[in-house]
């Protein structure tokens, strides 16, 4: 079974947290992942998708793997309800195995090819 893990990108400090350490969360908007937090900052949760790198690193939804490949949940439209349904990582264990994690596209934007 894979393990369910977050980090979060606080966007008031530009820095990446792990949410042990964000107090007093307030509320979250499960369509954006966006939680205002007591502070009056936004915070992006990002789910770690259960596989390392080749160096034995966690890969989180938002890292960039090398060759620019950005880990990312993918959805799938539900036209009848109107919002999307969560479906997976866009990621494969195959793909993963010879990858390494070069940043994530908060920190590094630049490295999205």
């Amino acid at each position: 079974m894979r393990e369910i893990k977050f980090r979060a990108w606080d966007k008031e400090i530009k820095k990446m947290r792990l949410p042990e350490r964000m107090k007093h969360a307030i509320s979250l908007n499960f369509n954006t992942g966006i939680v205002e937090i007591g502070n009056g900052g936004d915070v992006e949760f990002l789910q770690y998708t259960g596989l390392k790198d080749k160096n034995g690193k966690e890969i989180y939804e938002g890292d960039i793997l090398d060759g620019g490949y950005v880990v990312e949940w993918e959805t799938m439209e539900d036209n009848e309800m109107g919002f999307g349904v969560g479906i997976g990582f866009n990621v494969h264990p195959d793909i993963v195995e010879d990858s390494e994690v070069i940043g994530n596209i908060y920190e590094n934007p630049k490295l999205i090819k």
